[in-house]
């Protein structure tokens, strides 16, 4: 028979080992990281800044925006906006200039990839802001526009992203000449008969424009962005904000972990990638915000880190950079380097991410379009892992090497002579019934969906008869098990 002391020996092994694994082992992690390659330039010497951007007939589609094709915005040169359009047809191909134009030169709007065609919302010229909204889709090699409902006011620097069919818009500013940003928040549904804007709560914070925006796990994310507030001089000045804001459909908005540093005017949509993460490509942190115009052309240009955001632990963490390399002239030569754009639209075109031109400093565009694709990187196992599992193993062995010599019977195989703990027994019990894979998911999705799932699972509903009806009745027996219960109750 077992004795205590035996049994002592065989609790205190296990738990050495275990003890031993958890403190030894090495994590095995899978990160999810970006590979970045160009596809072909557009076709302007300059690029732009705010284009709309889209997919529509398996083509990548880019239209309108604004640059300063003669020169410097310090040297007096003027901003222009465009009317043009460009389409690529596939990956590897060549731009060419569509024969349609937009209704006006327009630019700083927002852009987003529906099942009807490319929505193109808001946006300003060099004189007006305007609510206007259509849809831009290719039919063949032409394209083709229709109008939306206009936005409920003119709005440029906003954000938005798809979420189902419906459509959300954040933030901007009203007009060339505010002084105060919008804490507004809309919505259109493209599945209704007629769809209109609808008003909605807008965010718990502080009104802004250049904003970011994405879409996840059924959510909308706004991250960053940046408010006008007045200038001890006079006038107004931007502030940078780090605050983020989650919106779920029925459910409201969410307060978020701030930012680790402001992402303003970062290309968005941001990328969602896998079933919980977010990342944000860049953006403007506000280090060189009150010295553009002492810099020029010397500006180091925006933030090339990524960052990422996981929704389910409220958590931010740096997941690589921007391919960033400012060439050997870049004042005069910016074309020549690679640079994180701001004021860019983000893409999704099959599995890529593209990114399409923006502003590298302040004043200057790139035509450069950017690709980004996940490529999933795991560590290897390790030598320190490799001896912590063969100790284990080892372990194990030596555990059933030990106990053989003191099991005489099935009693002392199946209850350990009866001289285990109750305690031990149910840790054990509990451990062989719930698999590794519970012991991860279930924490994860209550940490999701609330308490709901632990009155779903049925363990909770069968313990009290299990505790109260059946453990009693194979006590009283006094059987090994079932199988032997149910030899007694028929036959062999």
């Amino acid at each position: 028979m077992t004795t205590k002391c035996h049994l002592k020996r065989q609790l205190r092994l296990p738990f050495a080992i275990s003890l031993l694994l958890c403190c030894c082992a090495l994590p095995i992690r899978a990160a999810e990281a970006l590979k970045w390659e160009q596809l072909p330039a557009l076709p302007d010497n300059f690029g732009f800044a705010g284009p709309f951007a889209g997919v529509s007939g398996d083509a990548l589609i880019v239209a309108g925006g604004a640059n300063f094709p003669g020169g410097r915005p310090w040297t007096g040169a003027q901003k222009i906006w465009h009317d043009k359009i460009f389409v690529l047809d596939r990956p590897e191909g060549t731009w060419r200039v569509a024969s349609e134009k937009l209704s006006r030169p327009l630019g700083y709007g927002v852009s987003l990839t529906t099942p009807q065609g490319i929505a193109c919302l808001g946006g300003s010229d060099a004189a007006n802001h305007y609510a206007d909204a259509f849809l831009l889709w290719k039919v063949g090699e032409r394209l083709e526009q229709r109008p939306l409902p206009p936005l409920p006011q003119p709005v440029a620097n906003s954000c938005g992203a798809l979420l189902g069919e419906t459509i959300y818009v954040a933030g901007g500013f009203g007009s060339p000449t505010a002084t105060n940003t919008l804490n507004v928040f809309w919505s259109l549904n493209l599945a209704e008969a007629n769809p209109s804007w609808r008003e909605l709560e807008p965010w718990p914070g502080r009104p802004r424009m250049l904003a970011v925006a994405a879409v996840q796990g059924g959510s909308f994310f706004l991250f960053s962005g940046t408010d006008l507030i007045p200038a001890p001089s006079g006038g107004v000045t931007r502030e940078y904000l780090l605050d983020a804001f989650q919106f779920t459909p029925g459910k409201g908005w969410k307060k978020l972990a701030n930012l680790p540093r402001p992402t303003v005017a970062a290309p968005t949509p941001a990328f969602a990638v896998g079933q919980s993460h977010v990342l944000v490509v860049g953006g403007d942190d506000g280090s060189n915000a009150a010295r553009s115009m002492e810099l020029k052309d010397a500006h180091p240009g925006f933030s090339d880190d990524v960052l990422a955001y996981h929704a389910i632990t409220d958590t931010w963490a740096t997941q690589g950079r921007f391919p960033k390399n400012v060439g050997p002239d870049p004042a005069n030569e910016p074309n020549a380097g690679d640079w994180p754009a701001v004021t860019a639209t983000t893409v999704v075109w099959g599995k890529r991410f593209v990114v399409v031109s923006g502003e590298v400093r302040p004043g200057v565009r790139t035509p450069r379009v950017w690709s980004a694709q996940v490529v999933a990187t795991r560590s290897s196992f390790g030598a320190v892992n490799y001896m912590t599992l063969a100790l284990y193993l080892l372990g194990m062995v030596a555990i059933g090497v030990v106990c053989s010599r003191k099991v005489k019977d099935t009693n002392d195989f199946f209850r350990g002579g009866q001289n285990v703990p109750w305690w031990a027994a149910g840790i054990s019990i509990f451990a062989t019934m719930l698999s590794s894979i519970t012991f991860m998911a279930i924490p994860a999705a209550a940490y999701v969906g609330g308490w709901g799932i632990f009155l779903g699972n049925t363990y909770v509903l069968m313990m009290p008869v299990v505790v109260f009806v059946f453990l009693p009745f194979y006590r009283r027996l006094n059987v090994t098990s079932a199988y032997e219960y149910l030899e007694k109750r028929f036959n062999l």
